[in-house]
């Protein structure tokens, strides 16, 4: 082999090696997962909740989904970062968890219990009163012209 090619192999081998290199970090992710189950206080799942998260490092503000019919929700794609996420159904109280951290190229799961909510009566008034001013004390009375004039003339009825 002449130095020309043994100049020529090596230069091959070292593109190569610099090819999959680059290929290796071009598969390489930028996101995380986030996924979930959700329960009630006796352990059956919950569908239909609805799981919100935001993060400072997420771009577009609040991302939200729905737990499927065996209460599992999935975030497939998150930026790396941490995360609040906000679980609500009507009938329960609103769970929040904060500091949920999503990391490069990994899955992050979390399981939460969505305690029954209170049953809270709502008012609606919509009638209104009429006002009534309890520092006005005195009497008063409306007297017409025609009796002003027959008082002045001193005539009685």
């Amino acid at each position: 082999m002449t130095t020309k090619t043994t100049h020529q192999a090596s230069r091959t081998r070292l593109l190569l090696i610099v090819a999959m290199a680059l290929a290796g970090t071009a598969y390489a992710g930028t996101t995380g997962q986030l996924s979930g189950f959700v329960v009630d206080e006796e352990g059956a799942p919950l569908p239909g909740v609805t799981v919100s998260v935001s993060s400072p490092t997420q771009i577009g503000g609040f991302l939200t989904t729905q737990t499927d019919g065996q209460g599992w929700f999935q975030y497939p794609r998150l930026s790396p970062g941490y995360f609040t996420v906000l679980l609500e159904l009507e009938g329960f109280l609103t769970q929040e968890l904060t500091e949920v951290q999503v990391r490069l190229d990994r899955m992050t799961r979390v399981e939460v219990t969505l305690p029954l909510g209170a049953f809270a009566d709502q008012v609606m008034v919509t009638e209104t009163t009429p006002v009534v001013d309890p520092t006005q004390v005195s009497v008063g009375q409306t007297f017409t012209s025609d009796y002003i004039q027959e008082a002045a003339l001193g005539m009685e009825n």
